[in-house]
């Protein structure tokens, strides 16, 4: 099937982005109105949403029974920094250990070793930062360590960022009241109502279209079309796949990331995932207008990242959607067909327009995550 005209996938992507930030923005802004003390009210076209305080309320209240925490009890400027401390500390620690003595550990289905010292500091820091940088291929990692290491890391890392945003606010709004809410609380209804939902809806749409998901094998051995046997890793691509992107998390479970058709099968699971990218991002600035007052200013900020996004992005896919004049060589009568743009690296099933889309905002959001080499 022949992909649409450059400028219609370019168009349509924008256009469900702005749409989907400010929805999803709305929805933010919601979920922490009481804790950045705000009179923020949804949309009346919004205000079903409200009766999702039903399904979250009892399943927080478990969580903050069983961690000993106490909403009630607000933090000034110096407690929230100590309660980001302790908390990105156990991240850390039990990153670093999971890594460490994965060889160890169940669901190790193939005896992938344990990492080095070394390297199993890097990648603990790497994620429990939200930089999500790699030093080893995703193939050398476990099920288990994918599953309870790196994706738990991938939820709780991002949820650290969303539970200091209504503080930040706060700070704005606050006059002289120094306290600035329970940092743990934010953290729990980061995760619960906004970070966990979403992943689930993106995970089940990645399964719809065909991405593997399973915590039972960590191999899938096939027989190539030369006669020859191939292993490769599977894992819980799905899932990790859904927070890898929404949560703006890089570190895949292939090491050619959501380039795999394992991790993003379509054309359509692609436009899911680049999507989770610019919205979950975008959306929490649209929030922070909302908590302060005045959604103009939120959106004011949005429309100048989102401005300079886009424009970035239609010359990256103006450059390879055209033709390369150095591929431009007549060589034995015969030369390069450039009618479809540079496809140097990337996959038939999205093309240079969509891998052109995610590489810039993959990069504009430090997500990290790839549908094509960058070289």
């Amino acid at each position: 099937m022949a992909s649409p005209p450059p400028i219609i996938e370019y168009a349509v992507f924008f256009a469900l982005a702005a749409v989907l930030i400010l929805l999803v923005g709305e929805y933010l802004a919601w979920v922490y109105r009481d804790q950045a003390n705000s009179d923020h009210e949804l949309p009346r076209l919004l205000t079903g949403i409200q009766r999702l305080d039903s399904v979250f309320t009892p399943i927080e209240n478990g969580i903050y029974r069983l961690t000993g925490i106490e909403p009630s009890r607000e933090m000034t400027w110096k407690g929230q920094v100590k309660a980001v401390l302790v908390f990105n500390a156990f991240i850390w620690a039990l990153l670093y250990v999971v890594l460490y003595f994965q060889n160890g550990l169940p669901m190790n289905f193939v005896d992938v070793a344990g990492q080095s010292w070394d390297l199993a500091y890097h990648t603990a820091s790497s994620f429990t930062s939200n930089t999500n940088q790699q030093h080893y291929s995703g193939e050398n990692l476990s099920v288990f360590t994918h599953t309870f290491g790196i994706g738990i890391a991938m939820f709780l890392t991002p949820a650290t960022g969303l539970a200091l945003m209504p503080a930040f606010a706060r700070a704005f709004t606050n006059d002289e009241n120094p306290r600035l809410g329970n940092f743990y609380e934010n953290v729990v209804r980061g995760l619960v109502r906004f970070l966990l939902p979403f992943s689930f809806l993106i995970a089940l749409i990645l399964m719809a279209e065909g991405s593997v998901q399973t915590i039972t094998s960590g191999q899938l051995t096939v027989e190539t079309f030369t006669m020859g046997v191939q292993n490769i890793r599977i894992g819980p691509h799905a899932g990790i796949e859904a927070i890898k992107m929404f949560g703006t998390n890089g570190g895949g479970i292939n090491g050619a990331n959501a380039a795999t058709a394992f991790e993003n099968p379509t054309p359509l699971s692609n436009l899911v995932l680049t999507l989770a990218m610019p919205v979950s991002t975008f959306c929490a600035i649209y929030a922070w207008g909302a908590w302060v007052g005045n959604r103009s200013h939120g959106i004011a900020l949005v429309a100048a990242f989102f401005l300079i996004y886009a424009a970035l992005t239609g010359v990256a896919v103006v450059g390879e959607t055209g033709p390369n004049v150095a591929m431009e060589v007549q060589e034995n009568g015969l030369t390069v067909d450039q009618s479809v743009g540079n496809m140097e690296s990337k996959e038939t099933r999205f093309g240079p327009t969509a891998s052109a889309i995610w590489g810039l905002s993959t990069t504009g959001t430090t997500n990290g995550g790839v549908n094509s080499m960058h070289n």
